[in-house]
């Protein structure tokens, strides 16, 4: 039994790892090919788009805090970072915003440093109702070295400078936004923005869905709610028209040089239309997209 279950893990391993080597290798073609379409567009006389690529991370465990100071040497050699909520201009290029998903305690220990370091603002968004305990909800593959973690105390992001660290919400308790009534909708999107800006003294203006899960009904309760804007995990670039929904793309500390490369500039941004375009087609033929597809 215990051999057929570690054959299991290494079969799922083996394919998650060619799943991954497959993104990165459609993701330096796209970056290619969009290059090559840039640099026509400027030949032309023609402007393009400028883009800002907001990245979304989880934890930074003290093993991986190097590899994230890495990331961020990157970040300022090609990019200007901006606030997440932020809209790029044309004449001010491209732009990278800094996002961490639940608050988790490690960010604070491993990442705001080398944030404050180059200066860079980042965005925390918040689970109100779960801080200084360990998450107790279901993690999305890929992410089960979040299960060690902790989220901040009150006090604990408290001591976060305002003036560099923004602060969003999360949700209350971090569920599936798109499995909720009117009921719970509204403690996890009201009473938990309402219970943040009392307890911390701070505006709280914008929020991360949990899981990226949005539908009409969650984003038109988010507006109703009183928020400026609402974050999904859809790699999709902002563009210079003002956006309620903005995509982001999920960046981890072990991702390779390339693969956070290409993440940062946008490369990604191919696999919103790839999800798109499948649950069209399952659409068309009758069944129902899976939760991941809804959420994008």
């Amino acid at each position: 039994m215990a051999a057929t279950g570690s054959m299991v893990l290494r079969i799922q391993r083996s394919k998650a790892s060619l799943k991954r080597t497959a993104k990165v290798l459609i993701s330096t073609l796209y970056f290619i090919g969009r290059g090559l379409f840039d640099s026509l567009r400027r030949a032309i006389g023609m402007r393009r788009n400028q883009r800002l690529v907001v990245l979304c991370y989880h934890a930074v465990p003290a093993s991986a805090r190097d590899q994230f100071s890495s990331q961020m040497d990157m970040v300022a050699r090609h990019a200007r970072v901006v606030q997440a909520t932020a809209t790029p201009t044309d004449d001010q290029g491209d732009a990278v915003a800094i996002t961490f998903d639940d608050a988790f305690r490690s960010v604070a220990e491993n990442a705001v440093g080398a944030l404050e370091k180059r200066n860079f603002p980042a965005t925390i968004f918040v689970p109100a109702g779960v801080l200084g305990r360990a998450p107790d909800w279901k993690f999305e593959s890929g992410y089960d070295s979040d299960k060690g973690e902790e989220i901040m105390t009150l006090e604990e992001l408290q001591r976060l400078d305002p003036s560099r660290i923004t602060l969003g919400c999360h949700s209350m308790t971090h569920p599936r936004l798109t499995d909720l009534d009117e009921s719970g909708l509204k403690t996890e999107l009201i009473d938990s923005r309402v219970r943040l800006e009392t307890e911390l003294g701070r505006k709280i203006a914008t929020l991360a869905f949990p899981y990226g899960a949005h539908d009409e009904k969650v984003v038109e309760a988010c507006r109703r709610a009183g928020y400026e804007t609402v974050f999904s995990i859809t790699p999709r670039p902002t563009k210079t028209t003002p956006e309620f929904v903005r995509g982001r793309v999920t960046v981890e500390p072990n991702d390779s040089p390339l693969e956070f490369f290409l993440k940062m500039q946008g490369a990604y941004s191919w696999m919103a239309g790839a999800s798109e375009l499948k649950a069209s087609i399952k659409r068309a033929l009758g069944r129902a997209p899976s939760k991941d597809e809804r959420a994008s």
